[in-house]
């Protein structure tokens, strides 16, 4: 009996974690925090980051996402 050849995926999958949020929603949530922008312009920046993000997982070939 052979054993099955090893898993190749096109990414490292040997940490379980949330990804780094980009520099440039960290710079729009301090300046939210001096409210030199609305609650409406940190909310399309957040939504911004989750369309990119999704969209890295579905380049490097991931089957399945989750918000954490």
């Amino acid at each position: 009996m052979s054993t099955p050849a090893p898993l190749q995926p096109p990414f490292r999958a040997d940490h379980i974690g949330s990804l780094l949020r980009p520099q440039w929603l960290l710079a729009a949530r301090a300046r939210f925090e001096r409210g030199e922008i609305t609650t409406e312009a940190l909310r399309e920046a957040e939504d911004r980051a989750i369309r990119e993000a999704l969209a890295m997982q579905e380049r490097v070939g991931l089957k399945l996402a989750t918000d954490g």
